[in-house]
């Protein structure tokens, strides 16, 4: 990790600690500003068995959060509109399938159009073969022309290869019971309790064609060192061939941090298992940080390398309160419910982790350290394939009159920078 001098991590305050808006009208002398550039969202998939045989249904969820979207006044009305667009690519790179859809939202006051907790959620179906695919995953505002775009991995397997199958988790904030006795759940994206959230419903499919009268479900949830802190397991009937299962998951004894959940189904010999992260939230966690000791990390930008050994060496309790007090002192509009540096600051950690990983984190790297410190450049030039030279690109800052010039010296993608950040950035002392 990269040593900053205290000197250094001044101009870094300097940059990051200012808002514009009204809010911030007293504070003249902050040149931080929000960064817009990137509408950032969450998604989540589920992969099931499609209806019949021979096929499997991909389901995309994508979640926005207000604040991400630019609304516009219409009478009375507030209204933002983005559109959502999926591509699939094969395991050989070609287009399979690919959708988009446009979602209107419409609040009826100034203050939700900048809510951080208000978010519109988004559904997109896909039939598949059997294989392994990729998924382009965009979201652009209507509006602003911004765009945000997330890659994924997936598999879609033959559930009926098996004797026994299960489909991928899923997560739900609510469920309820239409008047069919079909259950209806809403998905929760972000594989976390929120604040005031004291139970979750985890759901997944079995697959049965081998006829098995009943198997063994449940969870269990591990703490960071891998020791069980809360299970649950019953004996299912199988009435079907095809079975959705929903369980519920309590918010008692688990803390603010990452757990590890871990659904499995059991019938003799014949054990499944499936695994994902769960996070505990708490009051002021930023909506883009998932793990305390990672965020705690990722603060080596901004903090003094003693502050960040305190906060990790401490007690959990302890850990997060010391956490909370740092950005408390950032905080540009105390009092509120939102801390906006802190969600920005985090926002711009994620969109470098998508954009910029290479063989290290996005947000380890050059570019993802200037782009979380300074935002998204003015202007962007690349040069990826020019003959006499190695890979290179330079972002240009008008708002500073700034430049940087990055370059893959190893031709792998790992861009560096070719003059140290904090000689450029002294200049603006």
């Amino acid at each position: 990790m990269r040593n900053r001098t205290p000197r250094k991590r001044a101009i870094v305050l300097v940059l990051l600690m200012g808002l514009s808006g009204p809010a911030l009208a007293q504070r003249p002398e902050l040149m931080f500003s929000k960064d817009m550039d990137v509408p950032n969202f969450f998604y989540d998939y589920i992969v099931q068995a499609a209806p019949g045989k021979g096929k499997c249904q991909l389901q995309v969820f994508t979640k926005i959060a207000f604040d991400e979207l630019q609304f516009l006044k219409r009478d009375s009305l507030y209204t933002a509109s983005y559109e959502v667009s999926i591509t699939v690519f094969d395991r050989t790179g070609e287009q399979a399938e690919a959708k988009s859809a446009e979602k209107l939202v419409t609040v009826d006051g100034y203050q939700a159009t900048n809510s951080a907790t208000d978010f519109s959620l988004s559904v997109t179906d896909f039939e598949l073969r059997p294989d392994k695919y990729e998924l382009l995953i965009g979201l652009m505002d209507l509006d602003s022309k911004k765009t945000g775009h997330r890659k994924t991995k997936i598999e879609c397997p033959d559930f009926w290869a098996d004797s026994l199958s299960m489909s991928s988790l899923f997560l739900a904030d609510h469920m309820s019971v239409d008047s069919t006795g079909n259950l209806n759940l809403t998905p929760n994206v972000l594989w976390n309790f929120g604040d005031g959230q004291s139970r979750l419903y985890l759901g997944f499919e079995i697959y049965n064609p081998a006829g098995f009268d009943s198997v063994r479900v449940g969870y269990s949830i591990l703490n960071p060192i891998g020791e069980p802190v809360q299970q649950f397991h019953r004996m299912q009937a199988l009435r079907d061939i095809k079975m959705q299962v929903v369980l519920e998951i309590s918010r008692k004894e688990l803390q603010n941090r990452r757990y590890q959940l871990t659904a499995d189904v059991s019938a003799g010999s014949r054990v499944l298992k499936q695994n994902r992260d769960i996070t505990i939230r708490w009051m002021g966690m930023p909506a883009f940080a998932t793990d305390l000791d990672k965020a705690i990390e990722q603060l080596s930008y901004i903090a003094k390398g003693k502050d960040i050994e305190t906060m990790k060496k401490a007690r959990d309790a302890e850990k997060s309160a010391l956490f909370q007090e740092f950005w408390k002192n950032l905080d540009p509009t105390p009092g509120t419910e939102i801390n906006e540096i802190m969600e920005e600051y985090y926002k711009r950690i994620e969109y470098a982790n998508a954009t910029f990983t290479t063989f290290i984190d996005g947000w380890k790297s050059d570019r993802g350290m200037v782009y979380i410190l300074l935002g998204a450049p003015n202007d962007v030039e690349r040069h990826p394939f020019e003959a006499d030279s190695k890979p290179y690109e330079i972002w240009s800052y008008h708002r500073y009159n700034r430049n940087f010039v990055f370059v893959d010296q190893t031709g792998f993608g790992e861009y560096r920078l070719t003059s140290p950040f904090w000689q450029v950035m002294d200049q603006l002392r």
